[in-house]
């Protein structure tokens, strides 16, 4: 199942995020990167900018949506730009590597709040 799939099934937020988060790790392990640390990104929100990790799981849904939308526009611009480029390892590069996704289900560290 590819993410954009995921993200449009009929589940709940928390089931989507679950499967990004499989997904990830599945395409991290892969790309050979499963071990290294990806830092937490901020994001904008109307209180500010916030860690990604900080966000409740409807706002992590949409900005992991919009994180897959811009590395579809990616993959396509690099696609028509680089002759002889293989899209899967490319996009396979821009999951593995997105910090956004890559920190999908990271716990926040406040425990109880």
């Amino acid at each position: 199942m590819t993410l954009t799939e995921i993200l449009d099934k009929k589940s709940t937020t928390e089931e989507k995020l679950e499967e990004v988060k499989k997904l990830v790790d599945k395409t991290r392990k892969s790309y050979g990167n499963e071990d290294s640390t990806i830092e937490v990104p901020v994001v904008p929100t109307v209180s500010g900018v916030t860690p990604f990790n900080m966000l409740e799981a409807n706002s992590q849904l949409h900005f992991v949506t919009k994180a897959v939308n811009d590395m579809k526009m990616m993959a396509m611009e690099a696609e028509n730009d680089i002759k002889g480029l293989n899209v899967e390892k490319y996009v396979e590069m821009l999951i593995a590597t997105n910090p956004t996704l890559a920190n999908v289900g990271v716990p926040s560290g406040l425990g109880l709040l």
